[in-house]
C-alpha cells in the first residue's frame, strides 16, 4: 500500500509550463449575444427552408412547428429593432 502510486488529481496534477495558461471565458456584450442568437435562428430557418427528413411520419409535426416557431422569432425581433439602431439584417 505505501508503495502504490498516488493517482494524478486536480490537486495534486504538476504545473503546466510557463507557455500554457488557462482559457478564461470573457463576456460579450448583449448585442453580440443576441446577433449570434438570430443568425443561428436565421441559419435554422434556412436549412429547414432548403428541405429536410425525418424518419418518422409523426416528426413532421415537430418539424413544421419548429418552423413557425423561428418564423415567429425572427420576425418579431425585425419588429422590435428601432431603425438606425446598428442591427442590419
Amino acid at each position: 500500500m505505501a508503495e502504490d502510486a498516488v493517482p494524478v488529481t486536480i490537486i495534486n496534477e504538476p504545473l503546466p509550463p510557463d507557455n500554457v495558461r488557462a482559457l478564461v471565458p470573457r463576456q460579450r456584450s448583449l448585442h453580440a449575444v443576441l446577433c449570434e442568437a438570430l443568425m443561428n435562428t436565421q441559419a435554422l430557418l434556412a436549412r429547414l427552408e432548403s428541405g429536410v427528413t425525418v424518419p418518422k411520419d409523426h416528426q413532421h409535426e415537430i418539424v413544421r412547428l419548429l418552423y413557425v416557431y423561428c418564423v415567429s422569432r425572427v420576425g418579431r425581433a425585425r419588429v422590435n429593432i428601432p431603425p438606425g439602431s446598428g442591427w442590419a439584417f
